[in-house]
């Protein structure tokens, strides 16, 4: 059966089937396996890893074919009739309202005016000069920005809205619980309006803080997360999901304290804290059929077969969570070349769960319950080496046989970082909009989130977004506001 393309409709026709194990492109097998310690050792041929029954083929009449429509006459940066923005702009004319009138003689902010603050901080990525040479109106040799003339507002209005923005009261002594509303209506309307591929990556993201601590003070970030091998590893952790094949971030989760953490869906039914958050992402495309791929803060054989018994499957890179996998054989056994790899099978309550050994320069071990264990495309790593005169370097591909379970592993895994790069790195709202309230942080990283996703799905969907650079993109989302 042919994959559907991301973007297609399931009709309610399909609803019901698509609860049965799916059925997808089935490949060969020559299943020579002998056991070995109570396991399977399969052979490098083309072993069949897919649980899909092949007898219950979903009916391609009952995919709806249509790519998603682009209205008439709309333009990639009608930002403003998104469902999300449009909901987040209502709450933040409320509550930004309620702070506002604290102050006597403060003007209620407008929704007309609310985007166009935003795009003045989308505008403000595109600019390296100080928020207040952005408002003068000098003329010279290099002229200046003149933003107030451009979006129709001022600089003391600017300061005064981003100042008192605001995103509701505490609420059961949780500081947190208007971002927390917040990422629940950006889960909800991408659930609502998304349709993702087969492939589904989760991982986490930061939004970078090295402010006030809530552990130290009553107005600090409530929860700082210290991840030493991020770039940016300090501040608020959040887990998501995203559609591996566009890039967009279809599902968030803010990470609080362990005890908050403990309290949360799925976690009276999983031991491990990585398989609950797992099941959490993922929670609207059970029994689907998909595919997750997740790093070693995820893999594990419980999350295997927990997934299974949701209609889903999974691949995983095992590094520390290996109970249950055979890490230490797979860490051990001698691969004749580089590149060599093994793949063993076992049941594991019920579920046929397999464990593949990739012998790559730093051995990489996957758990997983579908996929391939032929040969795939070697992955190649360049390299510079000296010329044999001696005068300057070259550039070499070396090339390293791989698995082809591997290959779409790290084709999928990689998505979430490529994303936190474009928004930390392209996009560079968090940098450019200076603040010392920790929500506000927040707010600029979902609204990062927020535009970066809206670049990626106009570069896959649109015929010519393509080509199109993210600054470009950006630059012509805030000239729609002025």
């Amino acid at each position: 059966m042919k994959a559907p393309k991301v973007g297609d409709r399931v009709q309610a026709t399909a609803a019901a089937a698509m609860g049965k194990k799916l059925a997808t492109q089935r490949y060969g097998a020559n299943a020579k396996a002998k056991k070995l310690s109570g396991e399977i050792i399969a052979s490098e041929d083309d072993v069949v890893m897919d649980e899909r029954d092949s007898d219950e083929e979903l009916p391609l009449e009952e995919l709806a074919e249509a790519e998603p429509e682009i209205e008439e006459g709309r333009e990639p940066t009608s930002i403003d009739r998104d469902p999300l923005v449009v909901k987040v702009a209502e709450i933040l004319e409320c509550t930004t309202n309620s702070m506002l009138k604290s102050k006597p003689s403060s003007i209620p902010v407008s929704r007309g005016e609310l985007f166009k603050l935003l795009g003045f901080l989308l505008a403000l990525t595109r600019t390296h000069s100080k928020r207040r040479d952005l408002f003068s109106v000098s003329d010279g040799l290099f002229p200046a920005p003149k933003f107030g003339d451009r979006f129709g507002i001022h600089q003391h209005r600017v300061d005064e809205l981003l100042q008192h923005i605001s995103f509701g009261k505490v609420v059961d002594g949780d500081p947190a619980h208007g971002i927390l509303c917040f990422i629940d209506h950006f889960n909800k309307c991408r659930e609502d309006s998304y349709f993702p591929s087969w492939f589904i990556c989760v991982d986490e993201s930061m939004s970078a803080w090295r402010g006030k601590d809530g552990n130290f003070c009553s107005d600090g970030m409530p929860h700082v997360t210290k991840i030493a091998r991020k770039p940016k590893g300090v501040g608020a952790e959040l887990k998501d999901a995203a559609d591996s094949e566009t890039n967009i971030i279809i599902r968030l989760e803010l990470q609080k304290g362990a005890e908050r953490m403990a309290a949360k869906k799925f976690t009276d039914i999983c031991q491990s804290k990585g398989t609950a958050q797992t099941l959490r992402l993922t929670e609207p495309w059970h029994h689907s059929g998909r595919t997750v791929n997740g790093d070693s803060a995820f893999a594990s054989v419980q999350t295997a077969v927990e997934l299974k018994r949701h209609g889903m499957f999974f691949k995983g890179m095992v590094k520390t969570a290996h109970s249950g996998f055979p890490k230490t054989y797979l860490d051990t056994v001698e691969y004749p070349e580089r590149g060599d790899w093994i793949t063993l099978a076992a049941t594991v309550q019920g579920h046929c769960i397999f464990a593949t050994g990739w012998g790559d320069m730093t051995r990489k071990n996957l758990v997983h319950t579908d996929g391939v264990s032929g040969e795939g495309t070697p992955h190649g790593k360049r390299r510079w080496r000296e010329c044999d005169d001696a005068l300057g370097t070259e550039v070499v591909i070396r090339y390293t046989k791989r698995p082809k379970v591997v290959e779409d592993y790290f084709d999928c895994a990689k998505v979430i970082d490529i994303a936190n790069h474009m928004r930390q790195g392209g996009l560079a709202l968090e940098q450019a909009w200076k603040t010392q309230k920790w929500e506000h942080r927040l707010f600029s990283t979902l609204l990062g989130m927020i535009e970066t996703d809206a670049y990626c799905a106009w570069r896959h969907f649109h015929p010519d977004g393509a080509n199109d650079e993210h600054a470009d993109f950006t630059s012509a989302a805030a000239h729609k506001y002025n």
